[in-house]
């Protein structure tokens, strides 16, 4: 005798409670970056997860608070401010 069972009750729906530059797949949870982040705007984001189950009779739901913290890359162009510059080199300074 082969049988299986299908609990829909035990299906979760996922969701970011709040505004951000992230994503959120509804159905696995998975999290993605949905904008471009700038360290210098913000060096870290708190997002509120919530998981909520499928219930026919009673529905349940769960939160969890996830730090993101925003790596620094160098995404800006260098600038020099003195594009002139006279540098004394003695003749007879040793190489090193």
């Amino acid at each position: 005798l082969q049988f299986s069972l299908l609990f829909l009750w035990n299906v979760f729906r996922y969701s970011i409670l709040e505004s951000s530059p992230f994503s959120i797949d509804k159905n696995t949870g998975e999290i993605r970056v949905a904008s471009d982040l700038d360290r210098e705007l913000a060096d870290s984001y708190e997002l509120t997860i919530q998981a909520a189950d499928s219930g026919r009779y009673r529905r349940l739901k769960s939160s969890v608070r996830l730090t993101v913290i925003v790596d620094d890359e160098n995404d800006n162009n260098p600038v020099i401010r003195n594009t002139l510059m006279d540098v004394f080199v003695p003749r007879d300074l040793q190489p090193g």
